[in-house]
């Protein structure tokens, strides 16, 4: 069974920035993804940032024990976005020493550990506000969050706002805009797929030769004044697309 999961070296930077042609300038032989980015009036949202995050899975053959082996699960942090606090949930399948963490974006210094414990199998709950030890919160944007295990490391994303802040941290990694249409475009060729990477994880242990998948890309929109999103797209490498994301007002 195929199993997908964010990559943690990041490809922003290799998206083209180019801004969209206009419709009569699009070639739909050109394997790439057009889309359209709407308020809820259905208006072009223009200047939202788009990243973008690919997939990838374990090689075959390889010596290197897998990045997820269920049930040991972590969930999506509820709600998301969130403005104070969020609640985490993640399984267990046997007892086992247990890390909980959440880090920087896109440094991935550790900001908070929320668990660091021996637990035993089950599963579990866990309040987790954006601030640290004296209570100053941290600053809004998008912070990953692993389930680190003996043999596993699982991640996700939250996203953290507050009415009226800038939604982005200063240190994003370069990135691609929606033009005055409120469009964007992704060339499947500028993206690295099919290729393999050697992961050592953030903790720096060995995870094997990863392949990434073709199949796949989590589109992340981001805009002042509106709440951020995250989409998961399938995707045909060898075809033209067009797909509308609607973002909702803060």
């Amino acid at each position: 069974m195929k199993i997908l999961l964010p990559l943690m070296i990041s490809i922003l930077s290799i998206v083209s920035c180019k801004k969209s042609p206009t419709s009569n300038e699009v070639d739909l032989t050109t394997p790439q993804i057009k889309g359209y980015v709407r308020n809820s009036q259905n208006q072009p949202i223009r200047s939202a940032e788009v990243h973008v995050k690919l997939y990838y899975e374990l090689e075959p053959g390889s010596n290197s024990k897998s990045l997820y082996v269920p049930p040991s699960s972590l969930y999506q942090n509820r709600p998301n976005p969130f403005q104070s606090s969020t609640e985490i949930q993640y399984d267990l399948e046997e007892e086992m020493h247990t890390k909980l963490i959440v880090f920087s974006w896109p440094d991935y210094d550790t900001l908070s550990i929320v668990v660091d414990e021996i637990k035993q199998p089950g599963s579990y709950h866990v309040t987790y506000r954006p601030e640290d030890k004296i209570g100053n919160k941290y600053p809004c944007g998008i912070y990953p969050y692993q389930l680190i295990l003996p043999d596993t490391v699982i991640e996700k994303e939250m996203f953290f706002i507050i009415s009226g802040e800038e939604v982005l941290a200063t240190k994003w990694i370069p990135h691609t805009e929606t033009d005055s249409q409120g469009s964007f475009i992704i060339n499947y060729k500028d993206l690295p797929f099919g290729r393999s990477v050697h992961d050592t994880g953030m903790n720096g242990q060995d995870y094997g030769i990863h392949k990434i998948l073709d199949d796949t890309l989590r589109i992340i929109l981001v805009k002042d004044g509106f709440q951020p999103s995250f989409f998961e797209i399938m995707i045909d490498t060898t075809s033209y697309r067009e797909v509308t994301f609607n973002l909702l007002e803060q």
